[in-house]
């Protein structure tokens, strides 16, 4: 149980979630997570700790790839040991260098303006003069382009599938302890409240519908004193009914063609 700013990204909160049972000797041999716990460095350092990581990896962020028109980054052979790539109709890398993003690093390939520009295939490649790639480090490339793979498979499904029964069991825990908002300030007592609704109920099954609460008002939440533009508007209603009368009052005495005009009949 782990309790964090609403600004921490969860992905943070695996390492430390492997490391706690690692120390104890209670390390798992596979662990189910969502999308939002996965990435290729985080694969990584789990299974050097001897854990399974399983869970869907994002797919590529390429903009071929999320339109899944043209070629996308699988559609091109890569030589790490020649440091080049090869495009699908043949042509070679004329650049390869490294590169950091957000604090990681990467790997930038560049092919030829002149292979690019007198290519028949180029707008289903790229819609600039040339192709560009930028690639994971070598280790976390393969994890990648093999998991990614791996996942559109039944038998991937078939594995992952135990992950729906965590989910029903999570949601039925917030749902019955009610503690998705938190009731108390500081991060010392929300932490031990998360702690309290971790634990088991004495009956050993959790209830399907938590109870309705009703919770006093704050000490330090006053009530805010009523304005005066908020005294007038009570009134509104009476005043709009005096409105109403009078120009119902004003049409009856007009002749009856200027009335249907009004009414919108000509």
């Amino acid at each position: 149980m782990a309790t964090t700013s609403a600004a921490v990204d969860d992905s943070t909160q695996v390492q430390p979630t492997h490391d706690d049972p690692d120390r104890r000797g209670l390390t798992p041999g596979e662990h189910l997570v969502d999308g939002g716990y996965t990435s290729a460095l985080i694969v990584l350092a789990a299974r050097a700790q001897g854990i399974d990581l399983i869970g869907p990896l994002p797919p590529a962020s390429d903009r071929r790839t999320r339109e899944a028109k043209g070629f996308a980054l699988t559609d091109f052979a890569i030589d790490w040991d020649a440091k080049s790539a090869t495009c699908p109709r043949g042509e070679k890398s004329r650049y390869w260098g490294t590169t950091h993003v957000d604090g990681q690093p990467r790997t930038v390939v560049i092919f030829p303006e002149y292979g690019c520009r007198n290519c028949r295939v180029r707008p289903a490649c790229t819609s600039g003069f040339t192709r560009r790639l930028t690639l994971h480090p070598r280790e976390e490339h393969e994890l990648l382009q093999r998991q990614r793979a791996e996942q559109n498979t039944d038998a991937w499904k078939q594995r992952y599938a135990k992950r729906a029964g965590v989910e029903g069991t999570i949601c039925q825990a917030v749902r019955a302890t009610g503690i998705r908002p938190s009731r108390y300030r500081g991060h010392a007592k929300t932490g031990l409240a998360h702690v309290f609704s971790d634990q088991p109920p004495p009956h050993g099954r959790t209830p399907h519908r938590a109870p309705r609460r009703h919770h006093p008002p704050h000490p330090l939440r006053r009530p805010r004193p009523r304005s005066q533009t908020q005294q007038e508007d009570t009134h509104t209603p009476s005043l709009n009914r005096a409105t109403e009368s009078r120009s119902a009052g004003r049409q009856a005495q007009l002749p009856h063609g200027r009335a249907r005009r009004w009414g919108g009949v000509r």
